[in-house]
């Protein structure tokens, strides 16, 4: 039977397997039922279309529908803002990637008078050390503590600070 847009042959309007007289016989069609298309747009985080997918209405989104991510440098891709595994669809989408900030950490190492490590403190990049994380210098028979050798600012890469002592006894 020929084919006709929009429909789907179900079969022949009267049997012919015996034919005995002059038959007219019909193809008989049924109307296929419409089918609806979403469109799902990706978009990255500076707003950037990374991709679009097309999923029958009431279908799951497949993973090869979805894009990935682009890698950009300074942070780390979280997910997209929608959930896309299991994702069943019924209506337009738009999806946005999500990304966190990668914080760069120095390693702050305080060291007491003897070359003994006395904390290792991660530190933000640009940060202060919080007061809490700097330790209390240990005491030392006949010395006492003055200062640390480094001023405790902003940390802009990995540090060592010494403790710095003064005798109880000089000598004179």
């Amino acid at each position: 039977p020929p084919e006709v847009d929009g429909y789907q042959f179900i079969g022949w309007s009267g049997d012919f397997s015996m034919v005995t007289a002059d038959l007219t016989i019909q193809a008989t069609y049924e109307l296929l039922p419409e089918i609806i298309l979403y469109h799902i747009t990706f978009i990255g985080m500076n707003g950037e279309e990374l991709g679009l997918a097309e999923v029958e209405a009431g279908m799951e989104l497949k993973a090869d529908q979805v894009p990935a991510a682009p890698v950009i440098e300074g942070f780390e891709f979280a997910g997209w803002d929608i959930a896309t595994e299991g994702l069943i669809v019924n209506s337009d989408l738009t999806i946005t990637a999500q990304y966190t900030a990668i914080v760069k950490t120095f390693a702050v190492t305080f060291m007491g008078m003897n070359d003994e490590t006395l904390a290792v403190v991660q530190v933000p990049e640009g940060t202060e050390i919080a007061a809490e994380a700097i330790p209390v210098p240990p005491e030392v028979e006949g010395y006492h503590f003055v200062q640390w050798d480094e001023e405790l600012g902003a940390i802009t890469e990995d540090t060592i600070i010494k403790a710095m002592y003064e005798d109880d006894y000089p000598a004179f």
